[in-house]
């Protein structure tokens, strides 16, 4: 038990030691190599957050691909939904009719910059996105990024729901990579 009780001692007392140097050495706690954990490092995305009028809805396009779009719930964490949907098809969102969706824009090579723009690198299709903009009441309440990675779906702290791209069938005008 002895032995124990000195490892543990010696490891609190090796973190209570370390970790105000490495605190002193880098400024906002970030170790080189990594993200700075200060909030003002970060690229700060650039959101438009005026509520848009429904009116705003493309017209569905089936000739524009289709998307298998997977939605999940902030807080509801078992929430999960999946929905094939052409461009600009609105889907409901849960039981109710209130929340609706839809895909209004993609692209093929999405990247973003220090500055929180948006930008399409290419016309390939190496990091594809959908936008995704849902609608309640007749205003828009967000506007997401599904994308077709393993990490996702994305949470922002303000919004209650997140999309994933499951699938996807683009317009030919993209360039398919052969992997």
């Amino acid at each position: 038990m002895q032995t124990y009780t000195r490892i543990f001692a010696a490891t609190l007392l090796l973190f209570i030691v370390a970790v105000p140097f490495v605190l002193a050495q880098h400024p906002g706690g970030a170790v080189p190599g990594q993200m700075p954990m200060d909030r003002n490092h970060l690229p700060k995305a650039v959101v438009d957050t005026t509520p848009k009028p429904i009116a705003e809805i493309p017209i569905m396009d089936t000739t524009a691909g289709w998307f298998v779009v997977e939605t999940r719930h902030r807080i509801f964490m078992n929430f999960l939904q999946t929905d094939t949907v052409y461009f600009g098809q609105p889907f409901s969102l849960g039981e109710e009719e209130k929340d609706t969706a839809y895909i209004y824009d993609f692209n093929p090579d999405f990247t973003i910059t220090d500055s929180g723009r948006v930008l399409q690198r290419s016309d390939s299709l190496i990091n594809p996105a959908a936008h995704v903009r849902v609608v309640a009441d007749g205003r828009t309440q967000q506007e997401s990024w599904a994308f077709n990675v393993g990490g996702a779906p994305h949470f922002r702290r303000n919004y209650f729901f997140a999309f994933r791209l499951v699938e996807f069938r683009a317009p030919d005008k993209y360039i398919k990579i052969q992997k």
